[in-house]
């Protein structure tokens, strides 16, 4: 965007491109007669209209597209976008333009409201007619819509199927888990009752030994 530019509005003010009282002949973004800007003195209190004469790239309101050729009420100090070029409106010179600035620049932080255009408006109301020009056309859609719910049913039954087969998968596993550590728990049993049995039979040997020991000390002694 260009620098912002301050007019003072005492009646009408065309804006355009090469044409008006005021013209951007190097902004390729303004049509040549692109907004109309009126102020209605006899009224009380005084109106201000805005109105797009139907430009290529529209009027902007407070960052909101205007419809052409509609006009529009405007208050001072409201943002005006045409084209390249920011404006806004005042009733006096008497401004304080650092506030101006600010506010301004806070407003154009906000997106765009965009209104559908009137082509865009033809091409919907001819879709309406089509559809009482030709009554099949529920028809087909209905059959759209059946077939989407056929696609939808089989992929949840396909998931279903999938989930299924996963949890025999799962059960299989934790059968065979099971069986393992059954197995080896009566594995662990065996070897640590073997264990423990070789203990005793160590212990009880150790004992035999120490018996024999003490036959044959008391022996010597007899002898001796």
């Amino acid at each position: 965007m260009n620098s912002i530019k301050y007019y003072e509005l005492t009646d009408k003010l065309l804006i355009g491109r090469n044409t008006g009282d005021i013209q951007f002949p190097s902004d390729s973004k303004m049509s040549g007669k692109h907004a109309l800007i009126s102020l209605d003195k006899e009224s009380s209190p005084i109106k201000i209209t805005i109105q797009d004469l139907d430009s290529k790239n529209k009027t902007i309101l407070n960052r909101e597209e205007l419809p052409p050729l509609e006009l529009v009420p405007l208050k001072f100090f409201a943002l005006i976008e045409i084209g390249e070029q920011l404006f806004v409106i005042t009733e006096t010179n008497d401004i304080n333009l650092q506030l101006l600035d600010e506010m301004i620049k806070k407003q154009l932080k906000r997106p765009l409201s965009f209104k559908s255009s009137p082509d865009q408006n033809k091409q919907e109301d001819q879709k309406k007619l089509d559809v009482f020009k030709n009554p099949n056309l529920i028809l087909m859609r209905e059959k759209e819509i059946e077939d989407i719910k056929k696609e939808i049913a089989q992929v949840e039954q396909n998931a279903k199927s999938k989930i299924a087969e996963l949890d025999e998968a799962k059960e299989a596993i934790i059968k065979e888990a099971k069986s393992e550590l059954f197995d080896l728990s009566k594995k662990l049993k065996s070897l640590q009752l073997e264990v423990s049995s070789i203990k005793e039979e160590q212990e009880r040997l150790k004992s035999d030994i120490e018996q024999k020991k003490k036959k044959i000390i008391n022996l010597k002694d007899f002898n001796s």
